[in-house]
C-alpha cells in the first residue's frame, strides 16, 4: 500500500568502506500490517545503503533502482526493530511490488532476505558499497 511523497532528497555519505545515503527530509510510508494501516515514519538523517546486495548479484538486483524507497523502508525497520524481521521482509516484498518491481524479482529478493537477512536485523550501521 503505497502513499509516499516521492520527493526523496539524499546526501551521499562516504565511509572507509564505500558510500551510503542520508535522508535530507523525513519520509512517511503507509503500510498494512496485520490488517491495520500504519504510518512508518523514517526520520531526516537516517542513513541507508538501499539494497544490501552482494556485487556479484548486481546484474539481477543492484543497490539502486526503482526499489530504493522499499529498500530504505526495509533498512529502517531492520535498524530500528520497529517490527519483526518477518514483518519487515514481507513489507519489503509488498512495497517492491507497489513500486513496480516485477513479481518474480520481488519474490526472489524477498526469499533471499527472508533466508539470509538474519545477520543484518538490528544492525545500526548500513553496509557501504
Amino acid at each position: 500500500m503505497k502513499e509516499l511523497n516521492k520527493d526523496l532528497r539524499l546526501n551521499v555519505v562516504v565511509g572507509e568502506h564505500g558510500r551510503a545515503f542520508k535522508l535530507l527530509k523525513p519520509i512517511t510510508f503507509k503500510a498494512r500490517i496485520d490488517g491495520e494501516i500504519v504510518d512508518i515514519n523514517i526520520p531526516k538523517g537516517f542513513v541507508t545503503d538501499f539494497a544490501s546486495t552482494p556485487k556479484s548479484l548486481w546484474w539481477f538486483f543492484g543497490p539502486i533502482g526503482i526499489h530504493i524507497i522499499p529498500a530504505t523502508i526495509h533498512d529502517y525497520i531492520y535498524t530500528s526493530k520497529l517490527y519483526s524481521k518477518k514483518v519487515a521482509d514481507k513489507l519489503f516484498y509488498d512495497a517492491m511490488k507497489d513500486y513496480g518491481v516485477g513479481s518474480l524479482k520481488a519474490w526472489s529478493v524477498y526469499k533471499a532476505v527472508a533466508m539470509a537477512g538474519d545477520e543484518n536485523y538490528g544492525t545500526p550501521e548500513p553496509k557501504f558499497y
